[in-house]
């Protein structure tokens, strides 16, 4: 009787369960959302973040005229973003300053999202302009404080580092007051400095940093020895104007070094970074265009020692052991030779004839610079990012059309790859085809970027459009849903900055809050897993590399996990922390054993006790299970009913029996 009332007092559950899960959208492919609530919006979405620290992407929007930025978060119930009632919540509508980018990180260390801003009089103008920057304080996650100025720059964007190990966001570039002369702004911020957050003091650098800096530029914040401790990437003009390159590792409070220097491939545009090829090294991805109707992809492998098939020995320096995966190789390097199989070429025109690469914004559709980057994203969770880029016809009209595309990411075989590519498992991409006509359709794209709409562990589109109005500068925006069934699993990592425990405390009469919204840069990943096979897999992944230029990044790092049916067996999480110790004795990482997949980590390095929550995402198996569940209960339990309905009856007769002979032999 016990597990009948167990089964009815589920049913309600399983119920819930199935209409929890429900499937929003049932066709497969990609479907276009249209605008989501930007419909009245005609500037551009210039960054993503966590306002109001509920787990969901916001959008911060830069108006048309590109002086005031409006603030949208996501509400899941309406499946939309709605304005918030100060839109807007940044505006220079008086002082005639134009934006150029912003930053999205906290920058006075108390757990809420800041905005800092960059920009200047005249972006398109004189080469000899300085970059104004300010910084603006969250403050309940829907409103900002007034701005508070910065020392200026040099028109280069400086980029966002943790230069000191203590988890708070310095800037590193030419200040205007020093031209030719590299600073840190160093983070000075807190609680009794208000009004100066920055500082200008010499670098931590071993060593003279001698580099011509270019405008744009591709610097990034990210670990490329193997470490899990974010390096410092440089791009640089010499004296011919030939694009070079600089690799500064970080050493912890020792500083920085530079251990790699070389020239850049002719044409070199704007380089991202990835692990392309699943060996748990970040890669370079960039294109080159000797001119503009000629590009090529380009994938520059990182090349360290491999990952180990077996327990490696103590003595074995050849690979890198599973155990502990953030172990730096200091004789990692980048090879641009095209006779190599560590740097793979894909021409444009091979892929899309009479095609080329967008690789930049015209002047006339943003004020200032914003170079077009490949943009990486594992759409399809099989574990190797997949590429998203625009492509226009050939042809010398600047404004001419541009159209999305998304490239998969495949082995390379004989018929794509040359034979020392094939041999050494490299990747090559493939135009995706079926099931894309929402955005290849598309032929008036701006910009376009990844992101998680309502954190369901897919990776959707967002296509930046030319706007409705006359205006150059006005946009519009078209959400397209990925809705391809995979058959694979994801895991989403977050790293925190450590401003506060669980909860931050309440502050100036408001309630307190979660430190979700901190946009923490140079945070790294590192993890095995084994597949369907039964061979392990590595996987790095960095988060938040750079900031120097507008590209929406989410807060967090996404990765496919591909199909398996085992969970993440070591993820490694590497911080930049490096004043204190954890718990396990070691300075600014920590191993987490076990990670179920399709779940997004939530890491803070709050003092020694690094806190880790886990948020799993249900599947469209749990309804099944709950059946399968409540079936078996349901049969065990008639079982256990009917087995106990024939014991009842045979101690019933056995007692009859035994009552029986008792009167026999009484009489």
């Amino acid at each position: 009787m016990r597990f009948f009332y167990f089964f009815i007092l589920s049913i309600p559950f399983l119920v819930n369960s199935f209409s929890w899960n429900h499937k929003k959208f049932k066709s497969e492919g990609l479907i276009n959302l249209d605008q989501l609530g930007l419909e009245t919006q005609d500037g551009h979405i210039i960054a993503l973040g966590d306002s109001n620290a509920d787990q969901f992407q916001d959008l911060f929007i830069l108006s048309q005229d590109q002086r005031s930025i409006h603030l949208y978060l996501w509400n899941r119930d309406q499946y939309q973003f709605l304005p918030v009632q100060n839109n807007p919540i940044i505006s220079h509508s008086i002082d005639q300053f134009i934006i150029t980018n912003i930053i999205l990180t906290d920058i006075n260390y108390d757990g809420r999202l800041d905005v800092l801003v960059m920009g200047s009089h005249n972006p398109s103008g004189a080469a000899n302009q300085v970059l104004k920057m300010e910084v603006c304080y969250g403050l309940d996650g829907q409103n900002f404080a007034a701005a508070i100025p910065l020392p200026s720059s040099l028109l280069p964007h400086p980029l966002a580092i943790d230069s000191q190990g203590t988890m708070k966001v310095d800037l590193l570039g030419l200040p205007s007051s020093l031209p030719s002369v590299f600073k840190l702004w160093r983070n000075q911020a807190n609680a009794q400095n208000t009004t100066t957050p920055f500082d200008i003091v010499d670098l931590p650098f071993n060593g003279e940093l001698n580099c011509n800096l270019p405008n744009p530029h591709s610097n990034s914040f990210i670990d490329l020895d193997g470490d899990c401790l974010a390096d410092i990437f440089l791009t640089c003009e010499d004296s011919l104007g030939q694009q070079t390159y600089q690799i500064w590792i970080n050493h912890h409070s020792q500083g920085f070094s530079l251990s790699r220097e070389g020239l850049l491939p002719k044409g070199t545009k704007h380089i991202t970074f990835a692990d392309v090829d699943r060996d748990g090294t970040i890669d370079m991805i960039f294109a080159t265009c000797p001119d503009d109707d000629h590009c090529s992809i380009h994938v520059a492998y990182n090349q360290q020692i491999p990952l180990c098939k077996s327990h490696p020995t103590s003595t074995d320096s050849n690979c890198r052991d599973p155990q502990n995966l953030c172990t730096a190789d200091p004789k990692f390097e980048f090879s641009f030779e095209s006779s190599e199989s560590a740097f793979s070429s894909l021409p444009i025109d091979q892929l899309f004839p009479e095609f080329t690469l967008v690789t930049k914004i015209s002047s006339d559709d943003f004020l200032g610079t914003s170079p077009v980057s490949i943009q990486t994203g594992d759409f399809d969770l099989d574990g190797f990012p997949d590429l998203l880029i625009m492509i226009t016809q050939h042809g010398p009209d600047s404004s001419r059309s541009a159209t999305p595309q998304l490239l998969r990411s495949i082995p390379c075989s004989l018929t794509t790859c040359t034979s020392a590519e094939v041999s050494s498992s490299r990747r090559t991409f493939e135009a995706m085809v079926d099931h894309m006509n929402p955005l290849t359709s598309i032929q008036d794209a701006k910009s376009v970027f990844f992101m998680d709409i309502d954190e369901d562990g897919t990776l959707d589109l967002v296509v930046q459009r030319a706007g409705k109005s006359l205006v150059p500068t006005s946009r519009s925006v078209t959400f397209i849903k990925n809705n391809f069934f995979n058959d694979a699993f994801f895991l989403k990592a977050m790293l925190l900055n450590g401003a506060c425990e669980t909860w931050c405390p309440s502050r100036d009469g408001q309630p307190r809050y979660r430190p979700y919204g901190v946009n923490f840069p140079g945070a790294s990943y590192k993890f095995t897993i084994q597949d369907t096979f039964g061979t392990r897999r590595a996987t790095a992944v960095g988060q938040i590399p750079f900031h120097s230029y507008p590209s929406p990044t989410t807060p967090y790092s996404f990765f496919g996990l591909g199909r398996t049916n085992n969970y993440v067996e070591s993820l490694f999480v590497g911080s930049t922390r490096t004043s204190t110790l954890n718990k396990e004795g070691e300075k600014g990482m920590i191993k987490i054993e076990g990670v179920l997949p399709n779940s997004e980590l939530v890491v803070n390095p709050f003092g020694i006790e690094w806190l880790k929550e886990v948020y799993l995402l249900p599947g469209d198996w749990i309804p099944w299970v709950m059946i399968s569940l409540m079936v078996l209960i349901f049969l065990l339990g008639l079982i256990v009913g009917v087995l106990h309905f024939h014991e009842k009856r045979d101690d019933e007769r056995e007692r009859r029996k035994k009552a029986h002979k008792i009167n026999f032999d009484a009489l």
